[in-house]
């Protein structure tokens, strides 16, 4: 597993430092201009446009961060590449591992990176004093995630993003091989992602089949019941969300349902063995 890590990240940190170069150079470009256009008389609508151009160079880098992951895992099959890689000693689920464990490294890695970036970016615009008084409040906000009513919850609601973006990409993982397998002469390779949009939905169902079937929500009170019609906003208490913090409408917002709990890592399990029979049963490189 070492070695096929290795290998993994030997063939991807030249595209991820050109686009931490990027986000840089952009960053490096975009906030002194801001911070000029702020100490103007009316800079609102000024600064309102340079936001929008923000948004727009922030959604451009998630793009080609993802396309990065996507390549990373794609070219193994369509092209040369893919003959090397599976002529070595390797086993499918040690691949499929290898792969796994390198997007989620460097998923964390982007998102450490983005965020001192634009906080470095920020603190250009808005002043020490200012930065100062927003970082404090974060980490106020942190400590509170993390207080002894809700540690726990707060804890599932992080395993349970990490899982969230395993599951993600398992599923663009299965997409492309099953992609591989029904079409062998596609050189191209990306009716992929209608599977992958097919498996997004099915997902969406299954949450919804879970929602209904067990409406029970482990929150910072303990296990609730909220009938679907509730967590959907259907319901009466929809009125209540972020009004009453008891209401139970609420609740599921900062909560797991137990169902999902227990039913997701089964799928992502499914997920992850089936990929790797696929490979190794299937798949002709």
């Amino acid at each position: 597993m070492l070695k096929a890590l290795k290998y993994e990240f030997k063939n991807t940190y030249k595209f991820f430092l050109i686009l931490l170069l990027g986000m840089v150079f952009a960053n490096f470009m975009l906030y002194p201009l801001m911070t000029k256009i702020a100490n103007q008389e009316n800079p609102n609508i000024v600064i309102g446009l340079l936001i929008g151009v923000i948004a727009l160079i922030l959604l451009g880098c998630s793009i080609v961060f993802i396309f990065m992951i996507v390549s990373s895992f794609r070219k193994e099959f369509y092209t040369d590449q893919g003959y090397f890689t599976f002529s070595r000693p390797l086993s499918a689920s040690t691949f499929l591992g290898s792969k796994l464990i390198s997007s989620l490294i460097w998923t964390v890695l982007y998102t450490i990176a983005f965020g001192i970036i634009n906080m470095v970016g920020l603190r250009v615009v808005i002043g020490n004093a200012e930065f100062a008084k927003m970082m404090s409040e974060i980490l106020s906000s942190f400590r509170d995630m993390f207080s002894n009513s809700t540690i726990i919850l707060n804890i599932i609601n992080i395993i349970y993003s990490i899982l969230g973006s395993i599951h993600g990409l398992l599923i663009m993982y299965l997409s492309i091989v099953i992609s591989k397998v029904l079409f062998k002469k596609n050189t191209l390779g990306y009716i992929w992602f209608l599977f992958f949009i097919g498996f997004s939905y099915l997902t969406n169902i299954i949450n919804i089949i879970i929602y209904k079937n067990i409406p029970y929500y482990l929150t910072s009170e303990g296990i609730k019941y909220v009938p679907y019609d509730v967590v959907t906003g259907s319901g009466n208490l929809a009125t209540n969300l972020f009004i009453n913090s008891n209401s139970a409408l609420y609740n599921t917002i900062f909560s797991r349902n137990i169902g999902e709990l227990i039913i997701f890592p089964i799928i992502i399990i499914l997920i992850f063995s089936l990929t790797a029979y696929l490979i190794n049963k299937k798949v002709e490189i």
